[in-house]
């Protein structure tokens, strides 16, 4: 097991990286990465002019929507993935949270994949006055939360033009397209990518722990924010989003693996990659200025992502961005306050049909708040082409 986790640090989507290799290569067409930006449109007239506009091996590749034999021969897999994009519809008021002030940070505490996350661009302030989503915290939590709602939406994946895959299939080129310029580009500094020391830039491993800390950490999340998600509800949850990861280029025995053992592949995240990085703690910083200056608005707010934090998040992952002994600002009083309203809330939950609703409608209107409202005048979209002319 140790032998075949490690050698995912130098497995990537071969296919994938080929496809963009076509665009960034001698001869290729950059302007083509320009047109990611619609292959998600529901609209079928926007979908073909985007498809028209990608290199053959992009096209092929987005053309392809069939499932590996493991998933394809299934018993009831969409019957599950609609069950799991219900529950999250139902709850994703815990879920937006767990995946803001869990899963993302947890991402962040993998060092070596935080150096890519840290070269996509510059981090800088999260400011949200600057037009085009430029900032590139904010447009990255734009576009996940973007990207969750897509996936999460099962209209979405029976649509005509499958706006749901084509999301993931978007992100799965941007990836390979950081991979093919930072392995030509290297690192910010100048200085080569260093493979023997952190595996190929964005690698199978990096990428399904991505997967996990967004399937089963989000679910461990939400049940410490009070909320019931069954064991039926997890494993519906856990197979959407190994789905989502083979759209991403996973291999099938990765996602098979992921399958049978999530928890123990976490594992491997949490002893094998778990550390303290420069880049981690940039982006760990951005995130809480992020969320200190746009999501949670009270004003006295400087306490509430730490306090969430530190309730939903690996210990370990805590440890690696040095969040553990970092005291909260506002002391006992705030933290008292914070108990409490958990505990309403949860018990708001146990109130039928009321509970329920109440809370459902609540996570709706943060995901409303998250993809449209807080984006003002600019688009509620993924626009990963800005992010590929930064690397």
């Amino acid at each position: 097991m140790e032998a075949w986790w490690n050698s995912l640090r130098r497995r990537v989507d071969v296919e994938a990286v080929e496809a963009m290799g076509e665009v960034f290569g001698e001869g290729g067409n950059r302007d083509a990465v320009r047109y990611l930006r619609d292959l998600d449109e529901i609209d079928q007239g926007a979908f073909q002019t985007a498809m028209d506009g990608l290199t053959p091996r992009a096209r092929a590749l987005v053309n392809d929507v069939s499932l590996p034999p493991f998933l394809a021969d299934m018993q009831g897999l969409e019957q599950a993935q609609k069950r799991a994009c219900e529950v999250f519809q139902d709850n994703a008021l815990a879920f937006i949270i767990a995946l803001l002030c869990k899963s993302l940070p947890e991402c962040y505490a993998a060092a070596r994949g935080a150096k890519v996350l840290a070269r996509t661009g510059a981090l800088g302030d999260p400011s949200r006055d600057r037009a085009g989503l430029e900032d590139t915290m904010v447009r990255r939590v734009m576009e996940t939360a973007v990207f969750v709602q897509d996936v999460m939406n099962w209209s979405f994946w029976t649509a005509p033009s499958r706006p749901a895959i084509r999301t993931v299939q978007k992100v799965r080129l941007f990836h390979a397209g950081v991979r093919v310029l930072i392995e030509r580009h290297g690192q910010r500094n100048g200085q080569p990518w260093n493979a023997d020391a952190d595996g190929d830039p964005i690698n199978m491993q990096d990428t399904v722990g991505t997967l996990l800390a967004f399937s089963i950490q989000s679910i461990r999340g939400a049940r410490r924010l009070g909320y019931r998600i069954t064991k039926q509800q997890e494993r519906d949850i856990l197979l959407h989003w190994i789905v989502i990861g083979h759209h991403l280029g996973l291999d099938e025995d990765v996602l098979q693996q992921a399958w049978n053992d999530p928890y123990g592949l976490w594992e491997c995240v949490c002893t094998g990659e778990f550390a303290f990085s420069p880049e981690g703690d940039a982006l760990m910083t951005s995130l809480r200025d992020f969320l200190r200056n746009h999501v949670f608005v009270l004003q006295h707010r400087s306490f509430i992502p730490l306090t969430f934090m530190k309730r939903l998040m690996d210990p370990r992952a805590l440890s690696a961005l040095r969040l553990d002994h970092v005291a909260s600002p506002s002391g006992i009083l705030y933290s008292t306050i914070f108990t409490v309203i958990l505990g309403a809330h949860g018990v708001l939950m146990t109130v039928p049909k009321l509970g329920k609703r109440s809370t459902a409608w609540m996570g709706k209107e943060l995901m409303e708040f998250m993809t449209n409202r807080w984006a003002g005048t600019n688009p509620a979209a993924i626009t990963l082409e800005n992010e590929l002319r930064g690397v």
